[in-house]
């Protein structure tokens, strides 16, 4: 049996979006806001550690294995912060969908 395991989903965003769910869809779309800046600013600091254990790689360390696997757990990040991403932009036209409705 493997020990593999799959990636646990946001709890704390998922307890504020559940504890809010009756409140105005504006309120939602600053919570989705707060947690896309949250999340943009993470992939950029993922993308600046790639570049960086990228120019160690091309710089012929002795540690090219290591670096190596240290590129592949930083696009495991990079994939799984897109992936949130793109949850948030889901969250975000489903709100603005509501909102829509609710206005009119």
């Amino acid at each position: 049996r493997s020990n593999a395991r799959v990636r646990p989903l946001r709890a704390e965003l998922f307890v504020r979006l559940a504890v809010m769910a009756r409140r105005p869809p504006a309120q939602l779309l600053a919570l989705i806001a707060e947690y896309r800046h949250t999340y943009s600013e993470h992939l950029r600091e993922l993308t600046r550690a790639k570049r960086h254990a990228a120019e160690g790689a091309s710089a012929g360390s002795e540690l090219s294995e290591e670096l190596e696997i240290e590129q592949m757990l930083l696009d495991a990040a990079i994939f799984h912060c897109e992936a949130d991403l793109r949850w948030l932009d889901h969250c975000e036209a489903r709100l603005a969908a509501r909102q829509r409705r609710e206005a009119s």
